[in-house]
């Protein structure tokens, strides 16, 4: 971490420090090599622990996404292509998620196009400078739910 402070839920690091442009590719290097189960595990606790963040007034500053935590800009890209898709909000999919719903399903269930959410994912995704490190289809296909 830098200058050795230790990462507080939701990026920001307790000395209100944030992450440098090479730990964001560290940690989605680190993401694109995930299991599945574990990714979306993770995911849904970050949506649980920002609901509640939103709902107490208690949002973190600093950090991926200002502070909006797992994943950053890599999860805030899936999040806008799925309302983009479906009409729903970003919280509404975030509430949908944190009940279990894989994006994938979500999706479906809003008259989306799982296709064309998976390729404006990969679009985004690929379109990062840290993209050459990572396997941007294998990410996309976890964020979503393994494809299911």
């Amino acid at each position: 971490m830098p200058g050795g402070g230790m990462m507080i839920e939701g990026g920001a690091m307790p000395d209100g420090g944030e992450f440098s442009e090479d730990d964001l590719a560290t940690r989605e290097a680190a993401m694109a090599d995930m299991d599945p189960a574990e990714m979306q595990a993770r995911m849904l606790t970050g949506m649980v622990v920002r609901l509640l963040q939103t709902k107490t007034g208690e949002m973190p500053t600093g950090g991926p996404g200002g502070g909006m935590g797992m994943g950053g800009p890599t999860f805030d890209a899936a999040l806008t292509a799925v309302a983009e898709a479906t009409g729903l909000s970003v919280d509404d999919i975030r509430a949908q998620a944190a009940e279990g719903e894989t994006l994938t399903a979500i999706i479906e269930a809003n008259g989306g196009d799982v296709a064309a959410v998976r390729a404006a994912i990969v679009e985004a995704l690929s379109a990062r400078p840290e993209a050459a490190d990572m396997d941007v289809e294998a990410m996309v296909e976890r964020m979503l739910g393994g494809g299911q």
